[in-house]
Parts: C-alpha cells; structure tokens; sequence
C-alpha cells in the first residue's frame, strides 16, 4: 500500500513539469497579444493621425474658399463704391451746369 502511495506521488511531479511548460507557452501568448495589441494601437494611431490630416486638409480648402469669396465681396464693394462716387460726381456737375445756366 506505502509503494502504491509513492507512485502516486511521482504522477503528481510529472504534473507539475508539465505546468511549467505551459506556463512557459503561456508567457509567450501574452507576449504576441501584447504585440498584437501595440500593432493594432499603432494602427488605429496612424489611422486618427491621416483622419486628422484630411480634416486640416479640408479645414485649409474652406478657409482658402472663404478667402476668395471674401476678396470677391471686397472688389465687388470697391467697385459699387466707384460707380457711387462716380454718379455723386456726375450730380455735383449736373448741378453746377444748371445753375450756371440759371445765371446766364
């Protein structure tokens, strides 16, 4: 009976060396999930850094098109203020010729 005991106990090792060569396997699967993650990080971080670059991209296009509409506006106000000043002139004259006439 005492020998069967001591089988019993050198199972009971061979069970214990096979979990440190799980263990070892174990590690290792962490470390690929691990570097799995840092690649799916470094990813997602790349793809956030292009998102990014697009929308300063479309940002600068606005701003460039808000730019031109903005010079457009202004020479179009320089223009109607010509032509306002241009008839304030013509009145002014038209003004004098009259009463030039009247005195004659």
């Amino acid at each position: 009976g005492g020998g069967g005991g001591g089988g019993g106990g050198g199972g009971g090792g061979g069970g214990g060396g096979g979990g440190g060569g799980g263990g070892d396997g174990w590690r290792r699967r962490r470390q690929a999930e691990a570097a799995d993650v840092s690649q799916r990080r470094a990813r997602e971080a790349e793809a956030e850094a292009k998102l990014s670059e697009m929308r300063a991209a479309e940002i600068g296009a606005r701003c460039m098109l808000q730019l031109e509409e903005a010079e457009e506006e202004n020479r179009r106000l320089r223009e109607a203020e010509e032509e306002s000043r241009r008839l304030r002139e013509a009145e002014v004259e038209s003004r004098r010729r009259r009463e030039v006439d009247e005195v004659d």
